[in-house]
């Protein structure tokens, strides 16, 4: 028997472009599986919106397209205003200032909220002291 009954996971923003990127995809079962809640800070949501024409252009959909399609992946995760883990960035930002600064709302988020980690294909989040699930282990997790 599993011993999380249900996963809570920090959303990387690679894993949803990734969704976005691909009609059929595992990731996309994943985000919309009913057996792990999902956390995002808003940021994500700001650079989305701020890369709008790539999306477009990497996905093949028009604006409106790429905007339901967010809407429809992102429909049970939930939004996490900066406010709320902006205790922990400056530890956050000394954790990940020689791997990757631009990820530490990620892991304030992480450790300002009770979860089981983030889900993200980017490798680096695995030195920063916190567990990075990959596709792999959350299909396993789920099949469990």
């Amino acid at each position: 028997m599993k011993s999380i009954t249900r996963l809570r996971l920090v959303l990387d923003t690679n894993i949803i472009i990734s969704a976005l990127i691909s009609k059929k995809s595992t990731i996309r079962d994943i985000l919309l599986t009913d057996k792990i809640t999902f956390y995002l800070p808003e940021l994500v949501l700001i650079e989305l919106l701020k890369h709008k024409q790539l999306l477009c252009k990497k996905t093949g959909l028009s604006q409106k397209e790429v905007f339901f399609t967010l809407f429809y992946l992102l429909n049970k995760v939930e939004i996490i205003k900066k406010d709320a883990f902006s205790k922990n960035l400056e530890k956050a930002k000394n954790i990940m200032e020689k791997i990757d600064l631009k990820d530490s709302e990620f892991v304030a988020l992480a450790l300002s909220i009770k979860n089981d980690g983030i889900f993200s294909n980017d490798g680096h989040f695995d030195n920063c002291g916190i567990k990075r699930w990959t596709v792999e282990e959350i299909i396993r997790w789920l099949e469990y």
